[in-house]
């Protein structure tokens, strides 16, 4: 189904009497993306003038329900041996978001999921991960390993400077203090990258690799 498929059901099933497909290219042309549309959610009550409050209602129901997915995974442990098991897990968590902010994945020697922690942004331009909370949480968990996230919401979805000059901080901190860090994970509005990826030879950041997949346990 594509996006313009999706974006009719979803605005057909909330309108009454309106031009579906009117509303859906205004949509379109003025948001670029349902992700668009639903980054949009924070900064106005009225995404799209003219389809209604029980449309508005519906979309504003959406990125709530993706994020409570996410919890619900979170809380059955699922297991990250891969960028695109993380990118999977995180992806949904950053719909609808306008700041940038961040949320650090906490694995057992499993591959699982024991905890999340986030960071919030209260300037919206970026956000401070506190390699202090991060390592206290680590401990709390018994985890060993860890992966990094946050998103550039008005941006690319490449890493800049300061996230480079971070990452190694940081890896390097955690390494001094016992707990690996797997990955970096860089989101967009549409897209993501992996950090850890960017590495080729394995030694600017110093990541410890992803687990490769195991038979079924």
């Amino acid at each position: 189904m594509t996006d313009t498929e999706l974006l009719e059901l979803l605005i057909g099933f909330g309108a009454l009497a309106v031009d579906v497909p009117a509303l859906v290219q205004t949509a379109e042309k003025e948001y670029g993306t349902p992700t668009g549309l639903f980054d949009a959610l924070d900064t106005t009550d009225r995404p799209l003038p003219g389809a209604g409050e029980s449309v508005d209602l519906l979309l504003k129901l959406v990125p709530t329900l993706c994020r409570r997915s996410l919890a619900e995974q979170i809380r059955s442990k699922p297991t990250v041996r891969s960028f695109e098991d993380a990118k999977e897990l995180l992806r949904r968590y950053y719909i609808g978001v306008t700041r940038e902010v961040a949320m650090i994945l906490y694995l057992n020697d499993r591959d699982r999921v024991i905890g999340t922690l986030y960071f919030g942004s209260g300037s919206g331009n970026s956000v401070r991960l506190d390699p202090r909370a991060i390592f206290t949480k680590a401990k709390e968990l018994n985890a060993g390993r860890l992966i990094l996230s946050h998103i550039h919401p008005g941006g690319e979805n490449k890493p800049s400077k300061a996230d480079y000059s971070v990452t190694m901080d940081l890896v390097r901190t955690m390494r001094e203090l016992g707990i690996g860090v797997v990955d970096h994970l860089v989101f967009s509005r549409d897209d993501c990258t992996s950090m850890a990826a960017l590495d080729k030879n394995g030694k600017l950041f110093g990541f410890v690799p992803y687990t490769e997949r195991r038979d079924q346990e």
